[in-house]
Order: structure tokens, then sequence, then C-alpha cells
């Protein structure tokens, strides 16, 4: 893996001669506030780099390695950022629309009002990281693994997160209406006052889950697991649970009045 400073890429940049940096030795650079668009970093390592309010507009970032780097306020937007690993990075405030994070590492990454709107998270590990107030618009998280991370007063409205690992989210006060959580595993999460109206809880194991005094109306819950599930104080108007799903013991629930045959819904 080759060396190259940042007097070298600012004037590779500078005069358009080349813009692929890939398999590089990038370590403890400091590209902080550089327009880096459109420039190639696969495989490359920019392991404690400083690309702090950076621009990588359509840079490919595939399988590169961020660990501990300084992406503050940076924009990837729009970027390729397959099995990129950004593990116990400092992300605050930065924009990763429309990008492709599948398969990337953002274990214990400190993410807080960071912008994924539309962005895919497929199979991402994003466990342990701090992604409170971050936005989620649309993305697509399915597969990923969020273990223990915390998600207080983020928006996932309309995002995907089939199948994904949920287990131990402090989802406190998010907003997560019209979510997709189809065979999530939510073991101990926390929804204490989250916004989940029209959520879609199929096949979801939500065992030790606190829905307490969240907004449900309209969620749907058939075949999903439902041990010791605390909805105490939610707004159940118009959720769907089956007519046979069975009610574990410890679930609290609002009383049930049919709705249509075949299912029950909260009131």
């Amino acid at each position: 893996m080759s060396v190259i400073s940042r007097k070298n890429i600012l004037r590779s940049i500078r005069e358009k001669r080349d813009y692929n940096f890939s398999n590089t030795d990038l370590s403890d650079i400091d590209l902080s506030y550089v327009d880096l668009s459109f420039t190639d970093f696969s495989d490359t390592s920019l392991r404690n780099a400083n690309l702090s309010s950076a621009e990588l507009y359509r840079a490919d970032i595939s399988r590169a390695d961020l660990s501990g780097a300084q992406l503050t306020d940076a924009i990837i937007i729009r970027a390729t950022a397959v099995c990129a690993s950004f593990a116990e990075a400092k992300l605050t405030g930065a924009v990763f629309s429309h990008s492709n994070f599948s398969y990337a590492r953002f274990t214990g990454a400190n993410i807080p009002g960071a912008n994924f709107a539309h962005a895919i998270l497929s199979y991402a590990k994003l466990s342990d990281a701090n992604l409170s107030r971050a936005r989620f618009f649309n993305a697509d998280l399915s597969d990923a693994d969020l273990s223990g991370a915390n998600l207080s007063r983020a928006m996932l409205v309309g995002a995907d997160l089939s199948e994904a690992d949920l287990s131990c989210v402090d989802f406190t006060n998010a907003d997560l209406a019209g979510a997709v959580f189809m065979g999530a595993n939510f073991n101990n999460a926390n929804f204490v006052n989250a916004d989940l109206a029209n959520a879609d809880f199929t096949d979801a194991d939500l065992s030790g889950v606190s829905f307490a005094n969240a907004n449900l109306k309209g969620s749907n819950f058939s075949k999903a697991i439902l041990s010791r599930v605390d909805f105490s104080g939610a707004n159940l108007d118009g959720a769907i649970f089956d007519e046979d799903q069975e009610i574990q013991p410890g679930a609290k629930f609002s009383t049930f009045c049919r709705s249509s045959p075949g299912q029950r819904s909260g009131v």
C-alpha cells in the first residue's frame, strides 16, 4: 500500500490529473474542508484521518478503513461505501444521504444528528453506535445490526428495518411512523414516548419491549412475539393483532374490540 501526502493529493486534484487514491495509506492525514468529490478511496486506509467538513460527493470509499476518523459535518452524498469501516469514528452532523453503506461497519461510532436519508445500510453493523437525533428518512436498514445503539429522538419515518437486530436499542422519543420492522429482533428495546403510527411489526420478536406512552395507532402486530411487552399508556387505536395470537404472560395491554374477521384492534 503506497503512502501519499496531503500536498500531493491537493496538487493532483487542483491539476485534475488523478482522482484515484485507491489502495493508499492515508492514515492520520488532514483533508478537512477539502472537496474530494468523485475521488476513488477504495481499499484505502484513512484511519484516524481528519475529514471534517470535507465533501465526498459520489466518492468511492468501498472497503476503506476510516476507523477512528474525524468526519464531523462531512458531506458524503451519493457515495459508494460498501464494506467500509467507520468503527469508533466521529460523524456528528455528517450527511450520508443517498449513499450505499451495505455491509459497512459503524460499531461504536459517534453519529448524533447525522443525515442518512434514502441511504442503503443493509447488513451494516451499527451496534453500540450513538445515533441520537440521526435522520433515516426512507433509509434501507434491512438485516442491519443496531443492537445496543442509541436512537433516541432519531427520525426513521418510512425506514425499512426488516430482519434487523434491534435488541436493547434506545428509541426513546424517536419518530418511526410508517417504518417496517418485519421479522426484526427487538429484545428489550425501549420505545417510550416514540411515534410508531402505522408501523409494521409483522413476525417481529418484541420480547421485553417497552412501548409505554408510545403512539401505535394503526400499527400491525400480526404474528409478532409479545412476551413481557409493556403497552401501558400507549395509543393502540386501530392497532392490528391476530385473533389467535398468543398474548404472553407479563404483557400489558389495553382492552380489545373486534375490528375485522381474524383480527383484533387495540382501543
